[in-house]
């Protein structure tokens, strides 16, 4: 452990070339190094503030929750509105708490929590986070096991913000020249306001995300789906086609440029399910007491 700071303690691990730190607060990914010496992801330093929750750990649901309100098994719930001007509660409840850190080896780091039988959110349910490096890049898991008695409505994301090998803390945007590919075919509509969920459709543009074109000026924040089969790999490249890969299995993910805060990075965000989804979306989980369920993702270097 290196010491606390706004983010809690830092934690560190090495192996085959990549270093990752993580932070205590939401079990954090603070910064992955690859072999090649270059930022995979948006660092957060230890004495500074992540932004806009890059690199945190998003549960018991991701992304939005329609005016905090959701009902499960007959029961009405309703958690914080985080968002107040759109009315939604955002991200679950666990990315500003402080995890526990677990006995580990110098290879791996691993962080948990408990989810207390309390509302907004009466299961307990026990997370625990792993940030393991190899030879093939990171591998970040994030387990939760039902400790209850009765089943309990589950949805997940990782939500690391990518950047490609020219990054530079002072360059804004960071993304000019920057390719991204993801292989998606189908992404989630929503309505302008509030940024809940109206439907699917289609990709009109699937140029976007085909890595032949730099992002530019163009602003993305959807959740991603319909991919040819898995598991899956997405890709922010430069101009060299130097950059990270995320590799996951989920039937969506979101990407966001991340244009509120000057554009540091490209989010590429594994998800279980997308906003809403403890609203009855299809891809909700529900936890049947001791089950547990494994969300996890690797990212590599590219170039």
């Amino acid at each position: 452990m290196l010491g606390g700071g706004p983010e809690g303690n830092t934690l560190r691990a090495s192996a085959h070339g990549y270093t990752v730190t993580a932070h205590t607060r939401g079990a954090s990914l603070a910064s992955l190094v690859g072999p090649g010496g270059w930022n995979l992801v948006v660092p957060t330093p230890p004495e500074g503030r992540r932004i806009a929750d890059s690199g945190a750990t998003l549960a018991p649901w991701p992304n939005r929750l329609e005016d905090g309100e959701y009902v499960y098994q007959g029961d009405r719930h309703r958690a914080p509105l985080d968002e107040p001007e759109r009315s939604n509660a955002l991200h679950g409840l666990v990315r500003n708490i402080l995890w526990e850190p677990l006995p580990s080896p110098d290879t791996e780091i691993r962080l948990t929590t408990l989810l207390t039988a309390v509302e907004p959110y009466p299961f307990p349910i026990r997370l625990t986070s792993r940030f393991r490096p190899d030879a093939h890049g990171l591998h970040w898991s994030l387990t939760a096991q039902n400790l209850g008695r009765t089943s309990a409505p589950y949805a997940a994301a990782l939500h690391p913000y990518l950047v490609a090998a020219d990054w530079t803390p002072e360059r804004r945007p960071a993304s000019d020249g920057w390719m991204l590919l993801l292989p998606a075919t189908a992404r989630l509509t929503v309505d302008p306001d509030r940024l809940l969920p109206t439907g699917v459709a289609p990709l009109e543009d699937a140029g976007l995300l085909d890595a032949t074109h730099p992002i530019g000026d163009r602003s993305i924040d959807s959740a991603y789906t319909g991919f040819p089969g898995s598991p899956v790999s997405g890709r922010l490249i430069d101009s060299d086609g130097r950059g990270a890969q995320i590799t996951f299995r989920t039937r969506w993910a979101q990407v966001y440029t991340d244009d509120s805060d000057g554009r540091r990075g490209v989010a590429v965000e594994p998800q279980t399910a997308p906003a809403n989804a403890l609203r009855g979306h299809p891809d909700l989980i529900e936890l049947r007491p001791g089950q547990c369920h494994t969300l996890s993702c690797t990212l590599s270097q590219i170039g």
